[in-house]
């Protein structure tokens, strides 16, 4: 199984987002006013909150720890304030919408929202969906899920190796 470990999403804050702004500066020109800066590039460049909160830990830890050993003079994230991430409002669809989307949806999609309506499966559980993870005639054993952007299974988060729950069919 694939996963997408918190340093993979470590390595592409720093490759695709801290590196390519502030990759050419040394170490002692950056400081808190370059820091709003790259904070102000992040959201004029339309990446999402979320997003932003995990780059600027990454850059933050980075920075602390040159900081804490001596190669910066002053403490470059002294004073910044962490972008806020506020959570939008969950939505349920009602069942007028979940009907139509039924009418239109393919037989693979038809059966990923069968399985998030009727047992609250995520996204990724309801696309893993096999007959493999069926234990009784009424129990569905969520043991794994796809990656949403590769298409791969992927460890299911906030589960322990092997973690695994049942839902009622």
């Amino acid at each position: 199984m694939t996963e997408y470990s918190t340093g993979e999403h470590v390595d592409s804050s720093i490759n695709v987002h801290i590196v390519p702004r502030l990759g050419s500066r040394k170490l002692n020109s950056v400081t808190p006013i370059v820091v709003e800066r790259f904070l102000d590039e992040l959201e004029s460049d339309g990446v999402g909150r979320g997003n932003q909160v995990n780059i600027f830990r990454t850059l933050k830890a980075v920075l602390r720890d040159a900081y804490g050993k001596g190669a910066m003079a002053d403490d470059p994230v002294k004073g910044i304030q962490e972008p806020e991430y506020v959570r939008e409002k969950v939505v349920i669809p009602s069942l007028v919408y979940v009907k139509k989307a039924l009418a239109v949806a393919d037989e693979y999609l038809a059966l990923e929202i069968v399985m998030m309506v009727g047992c609250g499966l995520r996204n990724g559980e309801a696309r893993a969906v096999n007959v493999n993870n069926v234990v009784a005639d009424d129990v569905y054993r969520v043991a794994e899920q796809i990656h949403s952007k590769q298409h791969k299974p992927a460890k299911r988060k906030h589960r322990k190796a092997g973690g695994v729950r049942e839902v009622r069919v």
